[in-house]
């Protein structure tokens, strides 16, 4: 958020209302991107994907905590 590549796109209307957030024109220039489309998927970044989420999972919660 501070450098602008990413903002805040509302709250989820669950349990505790976690901040939902959306990238910026700004993401797509920085990175060279004619638009998110272009990024890879998670299954062709990392072989096993479910272990890649719960290690990003796992990343968000240390995070917040």
């Amino acid at each position: 958020m501070e450098r602008g590549l990413i903002t805040e796109a509302g709250r989820d209307d669950g349990a505790g209302g976690a901040i939902k957030y959306r990238t910026t024109a700004m993401f797509e220039r920085v990175f060279g991107l004619q638009s998110l489309s272009q990024l890879p998927r998670l299954d062709d970044v990392a072989g096993d994907v479910d272990d890649l989420r719960e290690r990003l999972h796992a990343v968000a919660g240390q995070r917040t905590a």
